[in-house]
């Protein structure tokens, strides 16, 4: 089952999202380190069924999802977020995720204007960064679905067709 989720809650945001509890040091300034292979230790041993890598910015450590899906047992799913405004995702490290299509990953639009985004993530939008990892993602064969976070839900329609998302579940 989908709820049986292993949830690992990452330290650190490059946004500032007024809703979140996240800071960009961890939750409430701490966090604890542990290594991957622990991870994949207690979760296995956790009995549950979903590796849940949740944020602030999991794509912060975009590398290490390859490493996590490579030992993750195969009946087991893996799900995490994109906000795409982590950095420059790494078409290499794309095309590597592609080839886990059991796995469920998630692209979070935080704001379709300049003036929504700042408001719902307290930065400024770089839009040129954003449409690229999009790009990628899409272009790497991922399989992907579509998050709008406090969008005007009239401008969902026009990204959508903008940036050819047809197909694409999104919510």
């Amino acid at each position: 089952s989908l709820s049986k989720q292993f949830v690992v809650q990452l330290y650190g945001c490059n946004l500032n999202c007024p809703y979140c509890y996240v800071t960009r040091d961890g939750i409430f300034g701490r966090y604890v380190e542990i290594p991957t292979t622990k991870l994949i230790e207690d979760f296995v041993a956790s009995d549950q069924e979903v590796f849940h890598l949740m944020g602030g910015a999991p794509a912060l450590c975009l590398n290490s999802w390859v490493d996590i899906l490579q030992n993750l047992p195969k009946d087991k799913v893996f799900t995490s977020d994109l906000m795409l405004s982590e950095g420059e995702y790494s078409m290499e490290t794309m095309v590597e995720l592609a080839k886990y299509q059991d796995a469920i990953f998630a692209v979070n639009i935080k704001g379709l204007s300049e003036e929504e985004y700042l408001s719902n993530t307290g930065t400024s939008m770089d839009e040129e960064l954003i449409i690229t990892n999009l790009n990628k993602v899409k272009s790497s064969g991922i399989k992907f679905y579509v998050t709008f976070t406090n969008c005007t839900k009239e401008l969902i329609p026009k990204f959508i067709e903008d940036n050819k998302l047809h197909g694409i579940e999104y919510f």
